[in-house]
């Protein structure tokens, strides 16, 4: 993981937010691309597990919503599938 070192330096509470963050972005990322490797890839609870976390952890709403956006569009070869379970599940129109 690289953070910056203002991250690294800062509250213990704004290095967990970015922390829980920056995995649900992973999360998410690994389960619309689907099984890959001795991993198998993450399932849909995996991502509510984080989200969760992520809300415990004080991180606001839309900071939790642009990570699982991220973690939708970023990867290469994703499960059409997949990402609109995600879509639908938890990024609800406003």
């Amino acid at each position: 993981m690289n953070f910056s070192t203002e991250l690294l330096e800062a509250a213990p509470e704004v290095f967990r937010k970015a922390l829980v963050l920056k995995d649900l972005y992973g999360t998410t990322n690994s389960y619309v691309r689907g099984p890959r490797g001795a991993n198998r890839g993450k399932g849909l609870n995996d991502i509510i597990g984080r989200v969760k976390i992520a809300r415990d952890s004080g991180a606001t709403e839309e900071g939790i919503r642009d990570a699982i956006l991220r973690g939708m569009t970023d990867p290469p070869n994703t499960i059409p599938e997949r990402v609109e379970e995600v879509r639908r599940r938890f990024l609800k129109p406003v």
